[in-house]
């Protein structure tokens, strides 16, 4: 089978940003994108540069809602592609491609592709930080510890060696805590959710027996109080010179689930509203030498005043499409990159945007509901003028997949059982969330913004 290859010696006409032309120059930029991944995340990336005129091949689960995307394009060997980096470079080594960008979209294939063997790089760039770098920012100790020894606004966070540890801490040192993971993406995809809140000492104990027994390596980290608005998400570029060449602030309107979710409907903010947080990403990653995409999550805290880094994550996330279409084009920008090719940097974007995740925020209305915490007319009011994750019109159908995939679970938003589906499991035993995740293997499991 053969694949083409986009460019040759005709301009072709396609979609641009915001529904505009964009004119593929011949012989600018020709390189395919190799996509690893599932998702909402993997489905911006292949939109925003199918819009731009840019060939993609997808390496995801062909259960994936992305299969009914109109740029979704899949190899035919796809499936001996798995996230480890030697069956990686088997995989690659077997393709006919002279040249192809590889694009990660989650951190099991950011670590496999940061892995890969350096006779490859040539053959197939990326535009990514040393596999050194990025463990270190995807082991949130190694996080910690870094934040810490830079004195960087961070949350309080010690490692759990041992339940002895958990048992000598203070009253001081226990309160207001959680149970987080090292590694974030195994515990997720096992037990559906980022974090564990705990009633006392002896159900954190029984967690982090079974976390130990498990093979999951689990901190106590201080849970920053305050609501889904305090959560702001820092997003950009830093290309192969260090140099940030753009950076895209998303302002958390609501979540789910309640604690440890994801933002179901965010606004577009402008950088000055975060200032201090920009500087201390730019600090951390002028110290650590960051190179790709990047996805900040900070937490205000009005105890202190300071903007607290909680996450970074190492690549696209859920929004990317919606920073491309506020005029942050970090898709591009790391495609050009990997290619050696210039990248202009963005000064300004548009702000007072809003993107929703249109299910999870029927979830999401649902929670506050139950809480008494929202107002029906306030909520449905929000989504004027909002634009869904999912949905687009010159491209339905993973907005239609997904429902239908939403359908057959069962999950109905007018049922009075209100995001059955979508809950975080209970916080209450051990034994019960691995219960509730096991139960529902189709649970979604908690993403990225």
């Amino acid at each position: 089978m053969t694949f083409p290859q986009p460019g040759g010696t005709e301009h072709r006409q396609v979609e641009g940003r915001n529904g505009q032309p964009h004119v593929a120059v011949p012989g600018e930029l020709t390189a395919p994108v190799l996509v690893f991944g599932e998702g909402l995340t993997h489905l911006g990336v292949i939109r925003s540069l199918g819009r731009a005129g840019i060939q993609t091949y997808s390496i995801a689960n062909p259960a994936d809602f992305l299969v009914y995307s109109r740029w979704y394009h899949a190899l035919p060997q796809a499936s001996e592609a798995k996230p480890d980096p030697e069956r990686l470079a088997k995989f690659l080594e077997g393709l006919p491609f002279e040249r192809a960008v590889l694009m990660p979209c989650s951190d099991d294939w950011v670590l496999a592709v940061a892995g890969l063997p350096a006779c490859l790089a040539k053959r197939f760039p990326t535009a990514m930080a040393p596999r050194e770098v990025i463990e270190k920012l995807l082991d949130k100790w190694c996080l910690a510890l870094w934040m810490q020894q830079e004195r960087l606004p961070h949350p309080r966070t010690r490692l759990l060696q041992s339940p002895e540890m958990l048992e000598e801490l203070s009253d001081e040192e226990w309160a207001g805590t959680f149970l987080k993971p090292r590694m974030s993406l195994e515990f997720n995809r096992r037990y559906k959710t980022k974090g564990c809140m705990v009633k006392d000492r002896e159900e954190a104990l029984q967690m982090l027996r079974e976390f130990s027994a498990s093979g999951f390596s689990v901190m106590l980290q201080e849970f920053v109080p305050g609501p889904p608005t305090a959560h702001y998400f820092i997003s950009g570029f830093v290309d192969r010179s260090g140099r940030r060449c753009a950076a895209f602030v998303h302002h958390r309107q609501r979540m789910h689930p309640p604690r440890f979710g994801n933002s179901t409907c965010a606004v577009s903010e402008p950088l000055s509203n975060v200032s201090p947080a920009v500087e201390t990403l730019d600090l951390l990653f002028s110290k650590i030498g960051y190179r790709g995409i990047f996805n900040a999550e900070f937490k205000y805290d009005s105890r202190d005043g300071l903007f607290k880094l909680l996450e970074v994550n190492t690549r696209p996330w859920w929004y990317v499409e919606f920073a491309v279409r506020c005029g942050v084009d970090v898709v591009q920008m790391a495609y050009r990159d990997a290619l050696g090719f210039p990248v202009e940097p963005v000064q300004e974007y548009r702000t007072g945007r809003t993107c929703m995740h249109m299910f999870g925020d029927v979830m999401a209305y649902g929670e506050l509901r139950r809480n008494s915490q929202a107002n029906f007319w306030k909520w449905l009011s929000s989504w004027w003028r909002a634009e869904d994750a999912f949905l687009r019109w010159n491209d339905p159908g993973p907005a239609l997949g997904q429902a239908l995939a939403i359908a057959s679970r069962g999950i109905c938003p007018l049922r009075s059982r209100l995001g059955s589906q979508w809950q975080a499991p209970k916080q209450s035993s051990v034994p019960e969330i691995v219960k509730t995740a096991e139960a529902n293997p189709n649970t979604p499991v908690v993403g990225d913004d």
